[in-house]
């Protein structure tokens, strides 16, 4: 978006969302990595204008919903073994 805006999609409970990224490091490539995804509760008035996209719903946030979310991680991935780590 332009100007760039948080965005979130609405999930239902229990609900599950499948998404992919690339990972481009300059320089020297980390020994590990994961993901984190920001969860909050869809209320309180810090997301409008919703918009349907690959059939989920996308809302717009506000800059100051970060301060409700709580910050859902996957474990380490370790980038010369291939694989994810539990053990860190």
């Amino acid at each position: 978006t332009l100007p760039p805006v948080p965005l979130a999609a609405k999930l239902p409970a229990g609900g599950s969302l499948e998404g992919a990224f690339e990972l481009s490091v300059p320089g020297e490539v980390p020994r590990r990595v994961r993901w984190c995804i920001g969860m909050a509760p869809m209320d309180g008035g810090a997301f409008d204008q919703p918009e349907q996209a690959g059939g989920v719903e996308v809302w717009r946030a506000s800059f100051d919903a970060h301060q409700h979310q709580r910050k859902l991680c996957t474990p380490w991935y370790d980038m010369a073994a291939g694989g994810f780590r539990e053990d860190d």
